[in-house]
């Protein structure tokens, strides 16, 4: 694929694509009808390593493009919430769905969010797990879905689209498109922390915002996982005894933290380290990966 010219440089050879590109492509691919990447890029700025910043691209069309994405269906329902920036200056728009067209605030030109769909439930009866002998639980037998989303922003001179790790505009029963809590961990975690503080940081550094995540409350983990309390850190634990707000602020959680120890193309070693509602902290180390 042939990269973005700027006046001076010498001429545009072929590059061969990553697995940011690939991994993007596969999933527009997907989609009835799907939309193949490639017919639509022109050039392209730069393909990141990390898929929350994705591929930056000039597309040969973007209306066309645009269109392509507007007929996107998964599963014969519509795949892609849509706002485009533009009409966030009128103030009437945004009484459409203010918190959906609040999402798209940092998006280039007209934005695509990908929708998720709650989980498919088993034809099962809900059942008591066999070793639960103090505590009352039932068996997982619902299928959980992948909820990463595409993020498309498409606009006549520069596109970007990647992958949001922690999807957050989701359909609800009466088909209506819903922005879930989840909002709050993209919004701290994956725009502040890994794109904004990110590129206000030396070149050097964007590993080390590659590999932190901040842990909030969310539906991966039941929303039930956070960061220690105020006055459960050593140094703030005397915050309590400020006058009026003292009890308050000390029972403001901080976020739990994962970071990943040895990230490889096939898998990777993170250490955890969260704390539950009742205050229990736990620190965990995860491999994950292809075998």
């Amino acid at each position: 694929m042939l990269k973005c010219r700027k006046a001076g440089d010498p001429p545009a050879t072929e590059v061969a694509m990553g697995a940011t590109y690939t991994e993007i492509a596969r999933r527009l691919a997907n989609f009835r009808p799907g939309v193949q990447l490639a017919d639509h890029v022109q050039c392209f700025f730069e393909e990141h390593d990390s898929i929350l910043d994705g591929f930056t691209f000039r597309a040969k069309n973007a209306d066309l493009l645009i269109g392509k994405l507007r007929h996107c269906q998964n599963a014969g329902e519509k795949a892609f919430a849509e706002a485009k920036m533009e009409s966030q200056k009128n103030p009437g728009q945004m009484e459409k769905h203010f918190p959906l067209e609040a999402s798209f605030l940092s998006t280039h030109g007209t934005g695509f969010r990908e929708i998720w769909r709650g989980p498919v439930l088993s034809d099962r009866p809900l059942s008591m797990s066999a070793n639960d002998d103090l505590r009352s639980g039932f068996s997982n037998d619902a299928l959980l879905p992948d909820i990463t989303s595409l993020h498309c922003a498409i606009a006549a001179n520069v596109c970007n689209i990647h992958v949001d790790q922690m999807g957050f505009v989701i359909e609800g029963a009466d088909g209506e498109i819903i922005v879930d809590p989840d909002a709050f961990e993209h919004i701290f975690n994956e725009l502040w922390w890994k794109t904004n503080a990110k590129e206000a940081a030396p070149a050097w550094m964007g590993g080390a915002f590659d590999r932190l995540s901040w842990i909030y409350p969310n539906s991966r983990n039941h929303y039930s996982r956070m960061g220690p309390r105020i006055d459960q850190v050593p140094l703030l634990r005397d915050i309590d005894r400020l006058p009026g707000i003292g009890k308050i602020v000390g029972k403001v959680p901080l976020p739990g933290l994962s970071f990943d120890l040895v990230r490889e193309k096939r898998y990777k070693v993170t250490l955890n380290a969260t704390c539950g509602v009742h205050g229990d902290c736990t620190a965990t180390v995860d491999v994950s990966g292809d075998w």
